[in-house]
């Protein structure tokens, strides 16, 4: 018989993967759309013009989230109460704010951006061609933050629909129509910008249009204490800066340190290296109120469980990608084509940098969830600020290579930091006992595809990473369940497969 803290613990984790299901799947979806533009533009632009779109791309989505100021947390918090007391004069006086405080930093940073794009493409990435994509960026750039903005009202009514609908889904099937109909017309990287700019104006209105389906914007309104949510908002503003500017400056140094072909093969690789990123934010994101709530009823013997089969689930649907890409990583990049294929150690290094994200469990989520919100900042302030440090200093003399050895050391360090500091605490190691069996598994998985693929004499083409993915995939499933399951592990498939099955059940009678 099963004791009462282990029951606790089962029914946590089936809660977890039935409320993971969907966010994995619209994730993988999203996930899978950004891959195909990105292969899509790689071949028709080549490495330096793929890079140069993929560097305005990024600066776009660092200035949308970090130029809202935290407006997007405003509503999340202060909206979703009004919309739980049915106050709709008051969630419309905060979504008013929110609208005025980043429409008025955003013009700001969008309007400078697109009057100093000259200067910045020759005096920061020195290259005057990118002048143009810059520019658009200035307005790119906003109709992101008006999408943030949006979804955020309608997350206010405890709906994840809109979010997953119009970012995960709709989002990235606009921007590979829009961004393929444009390089088809004109095959130029600014042609492919002006369909990215217009994909995001569709998003922007979809999602203003969604938010004015849950309550109409236009109405009247009652008063808020405006300094009280400016106070909120900042804070969240500095650690949201942090967390996006963490993600995607590796992006921008490369392009101002190294040529614009190296971005180009950087923002490639990062993406084929994100693959498990998608299963850890989708966890993560079920993961934090439910341990929210663990943590503030003292039950934390369920939290520990909880955290340790987060950790055990992430490395186990993790792992098998990670052999994949230190496996055939030229195989894969031979994806966005020949000229990628040279620089594969950028892929490498990457995906062991991921490794040790998700090879260490839900750790910032957890000090969160603990209350250690300042030691989560000052752990991204060093973080991020020894990063740059160590970029600035390698890539001018390795380029990709100094790049990607400086995101390694930088994800070690901080999550080796913040593990130990989840110990210190809680008193937990994200580690069971069981951990050996898909590490066992993956390697395994790993030497046979190494010994199959060149036996079939594929050669480093598209195919043989397909291939080999299907090879590490059917064995490594295979070798799993030869090394037998735990009961948590069974409950955890039967949770997502009768989702699945109920689902397919209800299906005719709609």
């Amino acid at each position: 018989m099963a004791s009462e803290e282990e029951k606790g613990g089962l029914g946590n984790t089936r809660r977890l993967v039935r409320q993971t299901g969907l966010l994995i799947s619209s994730g993988v979806v999203s996930y899978g759309g950004q891959l195909l533009l990105y292969i899509i533009l790689a071949r028709v632009l080549g490495t330096s013009g793929f890079g140069a779109w993929a560097l305005a791309f990024t600066l776009a989505r660092t200035i949308g989230p970090i130029g809202i100021l935290g407006a997007d947390w405003i509503v999340l918090r202060q909206a979703s109460f009004y919309q739980g007391k049915g106050d709709e004069a008051r969630f419309r006086r905060t979504l008013y704010l929110s609208f005025a405080l980043s429409a008025g930093a955003l013009t700001v940073i969008g309007g400078g951006l697109i009057v100093a794009a000259p200067l910045i493409a020759r005096e920061l990435f020195e290259d005057p061609s990118i002048a143009p994509l810059l520019r658009l960026t200035g307005i790119t750039a906003p109709l992101m933050g008006i999408q943030q903005i949006m979804l955020a009202g309608t997350q206010a009514f405890k709906s994840m629909r809109e979010v997953a609908l119009l970012r995960n889904l709709l989002r990235p099937l606009a921007r590979v129509i829009f961004v393929t109909g444009a390089v088809v017309l004109v095959s130029t990287q600014f042609s492919a910008y002006v369909g990215l700019t217009i994909a995001e104006a569709v998003i922007a209105a979809a999602s203003v249009y969604a938010l004015n389906r849950r309550i109409p914007i236009l109405g009247p309104t009652k008063p808020v204490d405006n300094a009280d949510l400016l106070k909120f908002a900042l804070p969240a503003w500095g650690t949201r800066a942090l967390t996006t500017s963490h993600r995607d400056i590796y992006s921008i140094l490369v392009g101002s340190l190294a040529a614009l072909a190296s971005t180009g093969i950087f923002v490639a690789s990062q993406q084929v290296a994100g693959m498990s990123t998608t299963i850890i934010f989708a966890m993560n994101q079920v993961y934090g109120p439910m341990g929210s709530d663990l943590y503030l009823q003292d039950r934390a013997s369920e939290l520990k469980s909880l955290f340790q089969s987060i950790a055990k689930w992430s490395f186990t649907l993790g792992f098998p990608l990670f052999c994949f890409q230190i496996g055939f990583p030229k195989e894969i990049l031979a994806v966005f084509g020949k000229s990628f294929v040279d620089q594969s150690v950028i892929l490498v290094l990457l995906s062991i940098g991921n490794l040790l994200s998700f090879g260490t469990g839900p750790t910032a989520t957890t000090l969160l969830i603990a209350g250690r919100a300042h030691m989560t900042l000052i752990n991204n302030v060093v973080t991020v600020g020894g990063e740059v440090l160590l970029a600035i200093w390698l890539i001018p003399a390795h380029g990709l290579l100094g790049a990607g050895l400086a995101r390694v050391i930088g994800v070690a360090l901080s999550n080796l930091i913040r593990m130990v500091q989840v110990r210190m605490i809680l008193g937990f190691w994200p580690y069971r006992p069981d951990y050996w069996k898909p590490l066992v598994a993956g390697l395994a998985s790993l030497g046979l595809a190494k010994l199959v693929i060149p036996a079939i004499g594929l050669g480093l083409r598209p195919v043989a990473a397909v291939a080999a993915a299907a090879v590490i995939g059917v064995s490594y499933v295979g070798l799993v369940l030869i090394l037998r399951l735990t009961d948590e592990d069974r409950m955890a498939i039967d949770a997502l497969t009768g989702r699945f099955r109920r689902k397919g059940r209800a299906k005719p009678e709609d």
